[in-house]
């Protein structure tokens, strides 16, 4: 749609996203409340969105900042805020959506889509979205480690 048109990176990215979770066990369908490869899809779409993430980066660097985003923000938290996926500058969502404390004690992880009245994310339980984001810790070092190895002469194995 409009992001993935004006990022010429998004669906190479949205590929590595979808393989990382598979390898990685978050989609399987016996773990339903996890934060799976389509809301991180969703995520992603969030930060470029609200220009949290620059439309002209490339593939590895768009996937190692959403990487660094899911360790760095605990949407969970009490005083998380409530991400609302917009549709540009007309945004409907500020005049029909709810409230964003209704939406808030009704579930722990909220993350509306376009229309204000979805919230994406209310299976993921708090738990599901610690793996996701324990995978992602676990990620970034690996990325940093062969980044560093690579700096210094080393070869790669990511």
């Amino acid at each position: 749609s409009r992001v993935s048109s004006e990022c010429e990176s998004f669906d190479a990215t949205v590929v590595l996203i979808k393989v990382w979770s598979r390898q990685r066990g978050i989609c399987k369908r016996s773990s339903p409340d996890t934060f799976n490869e389509f809301l991180l899809t969703m995520l992603l779409c969030y930060l470029l969105d609200i220009r949290h993430l620059s439309r002209h980066l490339s593939c590895q660097q768009l996937f190692k900042s959403l990487m660094a985003y899911v360790v760095e923000n605990d949407l969970s938290a009490e005083s998380a805020p409530v991400l609302r996926l917009g549709l540009g500058k007309t945004d409907p969502i500020t005049i029909q959506g709810f409230e964003d404390e209704a939406m808030k004690s009704a579930s722990k992880l909220v993350f509306m889509g376009p229309c204000g009245k979805l919230n994406l994310a209310w299976r993921v339980s708090k738990s599901g979205w610690e793996v996701v984001r324990e995978q992602a810790r676990t990620t970034l070092g690996l990325l940093d480690s062969q980044l560093d190895k690579a700096c210094l002469g080393g070869r790669s194995n990511f």
